[in-house]
């Protein structure tokens, strides 16, 4: 059966029903039932009856027709076209009744299946609009016959009538109302699946997170390779990444094989109107974007921005926490310890005077006046590190080398671990190490990709950048160009290891100092 509007009652719409039930198929196969059941019955009887005349042959003809014609339009009826099959079907039912006797006609069953299609099909105001006709019509067959009214045959057919519209009617309401309320209730629980698929999505993630959080790595790297890890779970895709966007744009972590930067599908990671990243998903050829797989991403990426916040907001606070310690630290070394060693130096240098030539004693002194004035220097040199603005943070400084890459430029996957920053005395020499290496794979490599990883824990660390670009022959030289050379000089003058090694399938720069 077609979609069709339908009535609960006289003037209340019921939504659209959307497909065919079992319920209706049933209710057609009665209609049929009755109404080719009423026609060769009443055409059996009218012929025992009346014998074939040309009246009882007319009223066959109609009623046979009738039949034949809604049978085959019944599938295709609609609300504008019900009103003709049913009225119709009155007429028909009417002179077939009045030719063969009025409402003693066998051809009064007949007229009950137009007000049974007409109720069952489309509710009570036309149920109750046809049985008012059919009844009519008879009435009018009878006085037409010169019968008097009411007669108990007359009363008798329309109670007959007026029972079977309530009774159906009211039975394809009760019908309706439990068919909608089964759709309805498999949209809530569709929803509701989906709602539980992503939660379920998230939960994962939040796990993760929380291991990273009791792991004491919860960092944008670590971040980034969970959620990639988790999303891979939930959605298909051929390459993904998460980029951290402060202080600037950064890639933290990759999944798979990323296309071009155009076909990715973007989605950012952001608090309230605060842009915090990005994640980037290249989806499998061919596949059309899906709203499900969106909404799982969307829910997946809330406690990512939640991480990516918590991130910024523990690194501002770091930070000035750092600012107030060092400050502190240089006023006590200033005003204090400084000043204490100075006055031990005042007092070796009296004891040498006192010596009286014991040469032994002298030399021991001087040694001593020596090493005091030293700690001196250095603790004014460690007074001026520690009011300095700068940061030694060597992933601050690898933020600001990625920030200085153009867009159209290699992607930048950063994996480094900065358990405290180095020591002002080799932070400078380590940042210009690392940003000629990047400079570098940047500017002459041609690699589609840089990756920038090591691990740094105050006064020693690993650091190594990698590219995929065409390799060159590191021991060549090649006039003008001193970059490699102030590598080596930076690298001797910390005390650290620096190694090139480059080929075809790209070129790797590393560099340890202090103890592993």
């Amino acid at each position: 059966m077609q979609s069709r509007e339908t009535t609960s009652d006289d003037c209340t719409l019921l939504p659209m029903v959307t497909r065919a039930t079992e319920w209706e198929a049933r209710f057609d196969r009665i209609l049929l039932g009755l109404l080719w059941g009423s026609t060769v019955l009443g055409a059996s009887l009218v012929t025992i009856a009346r014998g074939p005349t040309p009246p009882v042959l007319a009223a066959m003809a109609a009623t046979g027709a009738y039949a034949a014609a809604l049978h085959a339009g019944l599938r295709s009826s609609s609300p504008r076209t019900a009103w003709i099959f049913a009225l119709s079907g009155v007429a028909v039912g009417g002179f077939a009744a009045w030719s063969t006797g009025g409402s003693e006609s066998p051809f009064v069953l007949f007229l009950a299946a137009p007000v049974y299609y007409a109720s069952v099909r489309y509710g009570t105001v036309l149920g109750a609009s046809t049985t008012g006709a059919a009844i009519v019509a008879l009435t009018v067959g009878d006085i037409l016959l010169g019968r008097s009214l009411p007669s108990a045959q007359l009363l008798q057919a329309s109670l007959f009538y007026a029972l079977v519209a309530v009774t159906f009617s009211q039975a394809r309401r009760i019908l309706i109302d439990e068919q909608l309320r089964a759709e309805r209730l498999a949209r809530t629980t569709l929803l509701d699946a989906q709602r539980l698929e992503r939660l379920e999505a998230s939960h994962d993630l939040l796990l993760s997170l929380g291991e990273l959080a009791t792991a004491s790595e919860l960092n944008p790297v670590g971040v980034g390779r969970a959620a990639l890890r988790d999303l891979a779970q939930h959605v298909d895709f051929v390459g993904a990444e998460v980029r951290i966007s402060q202080p600037t744009e950064v890639v933290v972590a990759r999944r798979g094989e990323p296309g071009s930067p155009t076909d990715a599908r973007r989605y950012p990671i952001g608090i309230a109107s605060r842009r915090l990243g990005e994640l980037r998903i290249w989806p499998p050829a061919g596949v059309d974007r899906s709203d499900r797989s969106d909404d799982v991403i969307e829910t997946m990426l809330r406690p990512i921005a939640l991480a990516f916040d918590n991130i910024v907001l523990l690194s501002e606070i770091a930070a000035r926490a750092v600012r107030e310690e060092r400050l502190r630290l240089a006023r006590e070394l200033h005003d204090e310890i400084g000043p204490a060693v100075a006055s031990l130096g005042l007092g070796i240098d009296l004891l040498a005077m006192d010596a009286d030539g014991d040469d032994a004693t002298i030399a021991q002194l001087a040694a001593l006046r020596e090493t005091a004035t030293r700690v001196v220097e250095s603790i004014r040199a460690t007074v001026e590190d520690l009011r300095a603005v700068r940061s030694s943070s060597l992933v601050e400084c690898v933020h600001a080398i990625v920030g200085e890459i153009d867009a159209d430029g290699p992607a930048v996957i950063v994996e480094l671990d900065e358990q405290r920053p180095p020591r002002d005395g080799i932070a400078e020499e380590l940042a210009a190490i690392l940003t000629e290496a990047v400079r570098n794979a940047v500017e002459h490599s041609g690699a589609s990709k840089i990756t920038i990883a090591g691990s740094v824990d105050r006064d020693r660390g690993h650091l190594s950048v990698s590219d995929d670009g065409r390799g060159f022959d590191p021991g060549a030289r090649t006039p003008g160009h001193w970059g490699i050379i102030g590598m080596r000089e930076r690298a001797d003058k910390i005390g650290g290891r620096l190694t090139i090694a480059s080929g075809q399938a790209g070129t790797t720069v590393e560099l340890q100092w202090g103890t592993r």
